[in-house]
């Protein structure tokens, strides 16, 4: 910055020697019998001053392009880390409404778009403004030195009076550079709030379409297209309205910018039109005063002429902040609640898991889950069962230290968390471009050995999965569109075995599977983890054979079941509306 700066300041100082000698340069043609020699004479001057002025500008350019690779590089790996490594791509989901909000209507904030779009527009546009504010500014103190210089007191009479007014030029320079203000201003106002308006649909248009593919089979199943058409098509018109009012108002501002880039060639030679007259100044001097005129204009009505660029800026810079207010939130929510959390963990010596007396709190602090209490032991199976709603999967969000809810008291003790492993209810994490195999020993970023390749292969065939997902082993494409629910779900438990955990926790990870095939995940799941301790969910469990302890949560004991309660509620209790008389 300091360095762009200095540089700045050097071109300002070789500007004022150039308009010099372009002054020297008028003045060789104008004086008869002009010579080759003299022409060129004064020419090498100018000429020298404008390959240094090119010169200052290519090294100041490397200072700019380092800044904004500096900056960018900032930006990214500050909300990388906020969004990644602390997790708050899962966490942003418990952040209070009113912080999401915070009073106004809710942004359409959407992370890809903001760490993409939104950060490198601001990052672009706001070394571009810098490096330009620091030129208007330097030559501004040239330009209004130059002025005053060469203003000769004007005499004024008023009232038999007579006023000597030293560097007018300069004055009237500041007073048309107010007035361009003001117009600008009132014209501009209202272009930042179409254009946070129309960025803001934008980013509706983006999640609508991202839903659109990801429930592609179940829009076309549901026959939902219809619907979604309207939709796209709604948000795609809001866009619209927004862009061409803001495309209205920069048309407008256009034209007045135009209209002022005219004015400053033709008002410096009103304001020399007094000294011209009264043959003070020599008409090659209106050279030298055009372009310190535009100096100082350019600085003072700055913001004005880069109005667009500001209100981008402004607006990429309010979607950014409030994004990382988000973020902060959810750092904030995970750093309150760690003590209680970190009171509720405690390792275990040995491959046990209990879980004492833990309560769970829904995001508004009412209880969800209340006085939990069971163990899973090495090599046992547990079910855990409850109805519909009753937080059997935000109790293993706790256990996995994915839930920052908690009420005080309760004991969650568990080996070190890294021997366990977690399948959720969506277990299979696929990035495009990657083959199966590299799914399967997610998130390890590894090649697979050749005793694991043999193994793979081996509980595909026992799995029942079909032949041409077993050969595609090692084929990269999307999978995630080539594979049924049932397929997927079979992928992610064979990914855990791999792994072999300690501990094992499935949330409905055999939901999609019929009844045979659950059997047979069940029997490799017993055979190949024949010492995992093994806790899993499931409202329609194959078999009890397999259960070494079943747990059934109940309402009493417990769990409080708040959607189950307001069902029945709805369900059980009538109310007569009498008409009025």
């Amino acid at each position: 910055m300091v360095a762009i700066f200095a540089c700045n300041i050097a071109l300002a100082i070789v500007f004022s020697f150039f308009n010099a000698s372009m002054t020297a340069l008028i003045g060789v043609l104008e004086q008869p019998g002009l010579t080759y020699s003299a022409f060129f004479g004064a020419m090498a001057t100018t000429s020298g001053f404008i390959a240094l002025n090119i010169c200052i500008s290519i090294v100041k350019n490397q200072f700019i392009q380092h800044l904004r690779k500096s900056l960018s590089y900032a930006v990214d790996k500050s909300f990388l880390n906020k969004w990644v490594k602390n997790k708050a791509y899962y966490g942003l989901k418990f952040v209070p409404k009113k912080i999401m909000t915070n009073g106004e209507n809710e942004q359409e904030l959407n992370p890809a778009q903001i760490m993409s779009y939104d950060n490198a527009e601001l990052i672009n546009t706001v070394t571009v403004l810098v490096d330009n504010f620091f030129n208007i500014m330097c030559l501004f103190a040239v330009g209004l030195i130059g002025l005053y210089t060469l203003s000769e007191p004007l005499n004024v009479v008023l009232f038999s009076l007579n006023f000597a007014i030293p560097g007018y030029m300069a004055l009237g320079t500041v007073f048309y550079a107010l007035f361009f203000n003001v117009i600008i201003n009132s014209l501009g106002q209202p272009l930042k709030k179409y254009e946070e308006a129309a960025r803001n649909a934008q980013g509706i248009l983006y999640r609508k379409s991202h839903e659109i593919i990801t429930y592609a089979e179940s829009i076309a199943f549901l026959r939902g297209t219809k619907f979604e058409y309207r939709s796209i098509k709604e948000t795609l018109k809001d866009t619209e309205v927004f862009k061409s009012l803001a495309t209205k108002i920069r048309l407008n501002l256009n034209l007045i910018t135009n209209l002022h880039l005219e004015m400053g060639f033709f008002l410096p030679v009103i304001l020399a039109l007094p000294n011209l007259i009264a043959q003070k100044m020599k008409v090659a001097v209106l050279y030298e005063i055009l372009p310190y005129f535009q100096s100082v204009v350019r600085f003072l009505t700055w913001k004005n002429e880069n109005y667009d660029q500001i209100a981008t800026c402004e607006v990429s810079l309010g979607r950014m902040e409030k994004f990382n207010e988000l973020l902060g939130a959810w750092e904030n929510l995970k750093e309150k609640s760690h003590p209680q959390r970190l009171a509720h963990r405690h390792k275990s010596g040995t491959n046990k898991v209990q879980i004492k007396n833990v309560t769970l709190l829904n995001t508004e602090g009412d209880p969800l889950i209340k006085g939990a209490s069971f163990a899973l032991t090495k090599g046992k199976v547990t079910l855990i069962q409850a109805a519909s709603g009753t937080g059997k999967t935000t109790l293993l969000r706790a256990i996995a230290d994915l839930w920052p809810y908690l009420k005080k008291g309760g004991e969650i003790i568990l080996p070190d968390n890294k021997k366990a492993q977690f399948i959720p209810q969506d277990g299979l994490v696929h990035h495009q471009g990657r083959t199966l195999l590299e799914t399967i020993l997610y998130p390890e970023n590894r090649l697979a050995t050749k005793k694991e390749k043999n193994e793979i292969i081996d509980l595909m065939i026992r799995a029942g999965l079909r032949s041409s997902i077993i050969e595609g082993l090692q084929v990269a494409k999307d999978w995630k569109k080539e594979l049924s629910g049932g397929e997927k779900q079979r992928i992610a438990i064979i990914s855990a075995i791999i792994k072999k955990p300690s501990i094992l926790f499935m949330d409905e990870a055999t939901s999609g599977m019929d009844h045979k095939t659950k059997e047979k995940i069940e029997k490799l799941l017993k055979e190949k983890l024949p010492h995992t301790a093994i806790g899993y969910i499931d409202h329609n469990p194959s078999n009890e054979s397999m259960n070494s302890k079943g747990f059934t949560p109940s309402k009493e004991t417990h769990f409080r079941d708040n959607t189950v309660t307001l069902k029945k509620a709805h369900q059980y209790k009538k109310t007569l509306i009498r008409p009025k008389n």
